[in-house]
């Protein structure tokens, strides 16, 4: 019973319409399912478009409506579709009418026959509009063009001012036509003023010109007159016509034996220029043909009957045509005689003041007097054209010249050539005079002298004072190999030379009086440190012997004296009369330490002022710590002895002026030198206020300022150095650097 199959189900459903239906059919024409249930198990075997589609085997779609009778014997009107299965010999018929399948198509025609009808109407009336809104508007924008062109301005343009046209293209078109019209006939106005403007300006330019040219041919006039009152030679060259085309009045006196230059080939006044000369030529044409630049030149011409000469400064200038070309050369000829000779002499002069430039220079290298003659003469024969030296000072015990230098000839020599052209012996004419004297050559000499200072190839000599102040300190010997003859100017070169010398000569002398009274300073400031070190430990070992062995004994006197007393008054002013005792006796010990510590003489330097500083500064709150970055050193006695009185001071000063809270010593041991660095965190100083040197006289302020003197004072007989770094506010540091080379040392 195949009804009660579940065989037809659909996934998806679709529409069938009216009189649609869909079976399935097995391969005998039966209906297993079916869309309209009363068709099922019925048998279609007859229909012969199923069949054709069944036994085909693929999907089709048949409409019978057209059918032929030679393919299928019965007419239907409706659309059948087959489709086999493939896992069963079946297949699915859908039929539906023909008439129900084709009514949308039908419909669709039939819209489209409206809508092509309603096309064509809107064409007809879209051409009807365009031939009224653009082709008269065109036709009517044509003729105003060619009113336009034909030059008709004043026509406007009729029929577009319509508001018909104002909101479309060719409104806008034609309101801007009429606008271009506008515009081009305010243009045409204007362009008819301009041109009435040009024709007057025209007329006042041709005035302006005309005035120009005659000014001009008065500025030409000028310009001659001009150039003939110049005082150098001027001429212009024609190049093509090889031909002077123009000399001014001085160029025409001095070529007067050529008659009028003008016009003439300017080979007869150049020579050199001739086109067959073989001769070198000195001017400057062809230089200026050849680079096309400007060329200047000096050529120097003897005066007849006369050793000297002139000298000519030509200046030639190229001047070119309209296309560039070269065809005047401009020579301007001046005679530079006389600035030459004065750039010579400024020249001479740069060359003296450099050369007593090096030599001040040289004489301030060196304040060693034997050092600084030997620098002194090599310069004087390095930088001026004498080829020997020597230099004779004065002796003020014996009041004769002794031989201090000399330089390209034997001591001996020296001697002779101090002692050749003097009126009286040696030198002293010089000291006596003060002026320099000249031996130009000494082979008009004869005698043992002068043969002798042949012998050394010597020709001229020449003796130069040392003054300075007013004073002549000595002379100065000059020779060459080769006859010289010294100008004025070479005179007083020297001159200047032995003036300098002079000077430093002095000064070396007095740096060496300062020396040796620094040297002797020092040594009396040594044996005054030490007699007052000497003095010290007497007073100290008196106080120790004598003050202090006393004030002991009165203390033991009045301890007994308090036992023995009768009365508690009398035993209350013995206690008060010993701790007055004890109290002078702790100040005469403080005094003995601060005289002389034994502690510096058994234990050395650093536990001295370990204590000392600890003693002097723990009173007053102060923390101390003292610190050896190397292992302690015995140094000689004067040396701890000095050191000890500068930290000292510096400990002193600290507890004085500086209120600080903390205080650094650090003491560094080594091979070459002892540095000490003192450090404070208090309140500071400038030092530039407490050390200043107005001139040449130091100004020490208060005691801080006299300690640090001393302190000074003590390290530069040592050799050492003390700096000081102080801001106010910010606390003082002391670095102390004494040098300990060639010192004894011992191991503590």
């Amino acid at each position: 019973d195949l009804r009660q199959l579940p065989l037809f189900s659909a996934e998806q459903r679709f529409e069938l319409g009216l009189t649609g239906t869909v079976d399935v059919v097995d391969g005998h024409g039966h209906i297993l399912a079916s869309s309209n249930p009363t068709r099922v198990l019925t048998n279609v075997s007859q229909d012969e478009v199923v069949n054709k589609l069944f036994v085909s085997g693929q999907p089709g779609v048949e409409n019978c409506l057209g059918c032929s009778n030679d393919q299928l014997s019965e007419l239907t009107d409706e659309v059948v579709a087959f489709a086999p299965l493939a896992e069963a010999p079946w297949g699915v018929v859908i039929r539906q009418k023909a008439a129900e399948v084709f009514s949308l198509v039908r419909r669709l025609i039939l819209v489209t026959g409206i809508l092509a009808l309603v096309t064509l109407l809107g064409a007809f009336f879209l051409v009807w509009v365009t031939t009224k809104s653009v082709i008269k508007p065109v036709q009517t924008l044509t003729e105003a063009a060619q009113r336009i062109a034909e030059g008709d301005l004043d026509t406007p343009v009729s029929g577009l001012s319509d508001h018909l046209y104002t909101r479309d293209e060719l409104g806008i078109l034609a309101q801007s036509f009429a606008g271009m019209r506008r515009q081009i006939n305010r243009s045409m106005t204007e362009i008819q003023s301009l041109n009435q403007n040009l024709d007057a300006r025209v007329r006042e330019r041709t005035q302006a010109a005309l005035d120009s040219q005659l000014e001009a041919q008065a500025a030409r006039d000028d310009l001659r007159a001009i150039i003939d009152a110049l005082s150098d030679e001027l001429v212009v060259l024609d190049v093509s016509k090889h031909e002077v085309q123009l000399a001014n009045r001085i160029a025409q006196e001095h070529h007067a034996d050529q008659g009028n230059m003008i016009g003439i080939p300017y080979y007869q006044v150049f020579p050199c220029l001739h086109p067959q000369s073989e001769a070198p030529c000195e001017c400057p044409i062809p230089e200026v043909l050849a680079s096309g630049e400007p060329v200047r030149s000096i050529h120097y011409h003897p005066i007849d009957g006369d050793r000297s000469q002139r000298i000519l400064e030509i200046v030639a200038s190229p001047m070119r045509d309209a296309s560039g070309e070269i065809t005047r050369v401009v020579e301007l000829l001046r005679d530079v005689t006389e600035e030459h000779s004065m750039r010579e002499s400024l020249l001479r002069r740069n060359q003296q003041l450099a050369i007593l430039n090096a030599i001040s220079t040289t004489v301030n290298k060196s304040l060693n007097l034997q050092e600084l003659l030997d620098h002194t003469l090599t310069e004087v024969l390095r930088l001026t054209a004498v080829d020997v030296g020597a230099v004779f000072l004065l002796e003020d015990v014996l009041g004769k010249l002794e031989l201090a230098a000399c330089q390209g000839l034997s001591p001996e020599a020296a001697h002779l050539a101090s002692e050749m052209g003097m009126l009286d012996s040696s030198c002293g004419g010089i000291l006596d005079r003060g002026e320099v004297v000249v031996v130009p050559d000494i082979q008009n000499y004869r005698g043992k002298r002068a043969r002798s200072l042949k012998k050394e190839h010597l020709s001229s000599l020449f003796h130069v004072p040392l003054t300075t102040k007013g004073t002549t300190l000595g002379s100065m010997c000059l020779g060459t190999r080769k006859p010289v003859q010294f100008t004025a100017e070479e005179e007083d070169l020297l001159k200047a030379i032995g003036s300098q010398i002079a000077v430093a000569v002095e000064n070396a002398r007095l740096y060496a009086e300062v020396q040796q009274k620094e040297q002797l300073r020092g040594e009396l400031f040594s044996k005054a440190l030490n007699a007052q070190e000497d003095e010290r430990k007497r007073i100290a070992r008196e106080l120790h012997d004598e003050t202090s062995q006393t004030l002991t004994a009165m203390l033991f006197t009045l301890d007994d004296a308090a036992e023995c007393a009768e009365t508690s008054e009398t035993r209350q002013r013995l206690k008060a009369l010993r701790g007055l005792a004890e109290h002078t006796l702790d100040g005469v010990h403080k005094l003995i330490f601060d005289l002389r510590p034994s502690m510096l003489d058994h234990l050395g330097l650093v536990p001295a002022l370990r204590t000392y500083a600890e003693s002097r500064l723990a009173e007053q709150g102060v923390r101390v710590v003292v610190d050896e970055t190397s292992a302690p050193r015995r140094l000689e006695q004067d040396v701890e002895t000095a050191v000890f009185r500068v930290v000292q001071e510096a400990i002193n000063n600290i507890a004085r002026h500086a209120a600080a809270r903390n205080v650094w010593i650090q003491f560094n041991f080594n091979h070459q030198s002892l540095k000490i660095n003192v450090e404070d965190d208090g309140i500071g100083f400038e030092p530039s206020a407490i050390q200043a040197s107005p001139g040449s006289q130091r100004v020490l302020v208060g005691s801080r300022g006299l300690g640090l003197m001393g302190m000074r004072e003590r390290l530069e007989i040592l050799g050492g150095e003390l700096e000081i770094t102080s801001l106010p506010g910010q606390g003082t540091e002391l670095v102390i650097s004494v040098p300990l080379n060639g010192r004894r040392e011992t191991i503590a």
